[in-house]
């Protein structure tokens, strides 16, 4: 195992406040497994001359600062103040902050939010509260965050005299070589950036200052290469380019699957210029820490040079869970390495999006068998942490379970199979574990509001009762979607005609949320409406194909006859078929719309004549 000279662990404190009865576990946790080194990602949550502006309860204070940096040293952790001076969504809940923001958005129609480059104000801001953190974080690194900087340059004072793809690239450039200066020509701290940014501008990597550490995140479950993130997905050996150009890198898995960080981990071998691994974690604001322990402690072990991680793994379950039971161990692993967190990304429009190859009948039975070892094991287990990691995962198990009862049922609706009745129980069984996993937030998270989990879980029922009333009518749009990459961003307008009357459908963005190319997405309408045309507009960045669409209104289907593209459409005639041969509206190569703004904002319209199935 190479050395890693910086082994470190972050904690999320900018989507989620933690107590500081946790942080000080925390770092606990990561002393006693492998860790020499806690990524603070405090970002926008603390309170401070320079960004007075967060609500006292919802941030931490100067002096809580200190004090979880004084708590990590003692444990013989260095701490590194994380920030992100890109991707700042966090700040545009404050009034006074937005003449300091861009007011455009690359995709989605929604903004990701991120600074305005042009504006001397920003720098000013950006200068005060990087020395106030500093300050607060003594240490020999600052990490200044740098990714998913996706609205650059949107407002009136940057694209002032036009916009190009280069002038945009120099503009990301200069900002981030503006911020190293005040980090490492004023603060004398060594930077860090995550690098995803050089995916999409890697003409300008060679130009970067040689003394700034890349953080290399791969998220995937096998790591055998780099893949870029959007973009793509272009597979480059990133790692070894960066050995090449000279700089010093950290590799950054996640706490999603132990297969992550440990194939990270041997794709980075053997290195010149890895200086070591962060282990990320994220949103937690809709689960809890403990389930990610194991794989957070696993690779720990691992990067500390204490044995092969699946050993490492096997001795932390041991340990913290007080058991050799290797029963007990499987159902922790298997967990650990398929760990999906599917209810986090799922919405009521999702409960009717299906892959193409059908339901995962597979992973219901992998849940099913690992809730049934830890429901038998749990009582056993005396060790208070391992009792609390154990306890979320029959949580979690428990709701992905109910979730997958749902979505049978929801597709069941539209093959006739399934009646109201069997909706409203299965949203009551999706509540009521919803339920139980909410109602450790005040066990796990006492006095911090609101409890976002709960709220999700209401909402997430709610919409879906509705949604499935709309299904029941029968009235319905079917449309076999293709993503090519399986990422995109492409906005979707999705409407019929009715002698020429415009009836909006739907507006947004959509892929598989269960993964693959191919996948129905069944789009209830609030009407029968007896359309004789349907059409999807798409814009923006990353490309939709379309493989088939049918119109269904009770018993009655109405099904494609002819197909016509305006704009960038390849293949309409695809579409008139049910198959996996699909019509694609804008450009595969989804850099296409990246480099050029004018080719993102181009309407692209597939145009299908619709006919009664009975008339065809």
């Amino acid at each position: 195992m190479q050395d890693y000279q910086i082994r470190a662990a972050q904690i999320d404190l900018n989507r989620q406040k933690e107590t500081m009865e946790f942080i000080r576990f925390y770092i606990d946790f990561l002393a006693e497994n492998g860790y020499n080194t806690l990524l603070l990602y405090i970002a926008w949550r603390v309170k401070l001359k320079s960004h007075p502006y967060p609500d006292e309860k919802d941030a931490y204070t100067a002096d809580e600062l200190r004090e979880i940096v004084d708590y990590a040293f003692k444990r013989g952790l260095k701490v590194i103040p994380t920030t992100n001076l890109t991707f700042v969504n966090s700040l545009t809940r404050y009034p006074e902050m937005a003449e300091l923001l861009e007011d455009g958005t690359r995709f989605w129609g929604a903004k990701r939010g991120n600074f305005c480059v042009s504006n001397p104000k920003v720098y000013e801001f950006i200068d005060a509260y990087l020395t106030e953190l500093a300050e607060l974080v003594p240490g020999e690194y600052l990490h200044i965050g740098g990714d998913e900087c996706w609205d650059l340059a949107y407002c009136e004072k940057c694209t002032a005299g036009g916009m190009t793809f280069d002038k945009e690239s120099c503009m990301y450039k200069d900002f981030i070589l503006k911020c190293r200066e005040i980090v490492v020509g004023k603060l004398k701290r060594r930077m860090i950036m995550w690098d995803d940014m050089f995916d999409f501008y890697p003409h300008i990597l060679p130009e970067m200052p040689r003394d700034i550490i890349f953080a290399h995140w791969q998220y995937q479950s096998d790591v055998y290469q780099s893949v870029a993130h959007f973009g793509n997905r272009q597979r480059k050996n990133m790692l070894e380019i960066y050995d090449k150009l000279g700089f010093q890198f950290l590799i950054a898995p996640a706490t999603y699957l132990t297969s992550n960080g440990r194939s990270f981990s041997e794709y980075a071998l053997p290195r010149k210029n890895l200086l070591g691994g962060i282990m990320t974690t994220w949103c937690n604001h809709l689960r809890f820490m403990y389930k990610a322990l194991p794989v957070i402690a696993s690779v720990g072990r691992y990067w500390a040079g204490q044995g092969a991680e699946e050993a490492c793994f096997n001795e932390f379950i041991k340990e913290y869970f007080n058991s050799s039971d290797p029963a007990l161990i499987q159902a922790v692993r298997c967990f650990c390495e398929n760990n999906s967190t599917r209810f986090t990304r799922f919405t009521a429009l999702n409960t009717s999006n299906f892959a193409f190859s059908g339901l995962n009948y597979g992973a219901d039975s992998r849940r099913q068998l690992e809730l049934a070892v830890l429901q038998e094991k749990l009582p056993q287990i005396t060790n208070e942490t391992g009792k609390r990691i154990a306890d979320e995962l029959i949580l979690m198990l428990e709701l992905e379970c109910a979730i997958f009862d749902l979505e049978k049922l929801v597709r069941g609706i539209v093959y006739k199979s399934t009646t109201p009745r069997q909706i409203s129980d299965a949203l009551a069984l999706v509540q009521s574990k919803g339920d139980n996993y909410a109602a450790r937030w005040e066990l796990w998270r006492p006095g911090i509001a609101p409890n976002t989990i709960a709220s999700y879980i209401n909402n997430f029922v709610e919409k879906t009762q509705l949604h499935c009333e709309k299904l029941f009518r029968g009235n319905y749009l079917k449309i076999l979607f293709a993503s090519a990459n399986q990422f995109g961003a492409e906005l979707l307008n999705i409407y019929l005609l009715k002698d020429d009357q415009k009836i909006p459908v739907v507006s947004g963005s959509f892929r598989n949320v269960n993964g693959g190319a191919h996948y129905d997405q069944f789009l209830p309408l609030d009407e029968a409406v007896a359309a004789d045309t349907l059409v999807i507009e798409a814009k923006g960045y990353g490309g939709q194909g379309v493989a088939y669409a049918e119109l269904c209104l009770g018993d009655q289907r109405f099904v494609p006859v002819s197909a016509s593209g305006e704009g960038m459409v390849s293949d309409p005639d695809f579409v008139l078929d049910d198959d996996c041969k699909y019509s694609f509206l804008g450009s595969q190569d989804t850099m296409y719309s990246w480099k050029d703004r004018a080719a993102a904002d181009a309407v692209h319209t597939l145009t299908i004549k619709l006919r009664p199935a009975a008339e065809v």
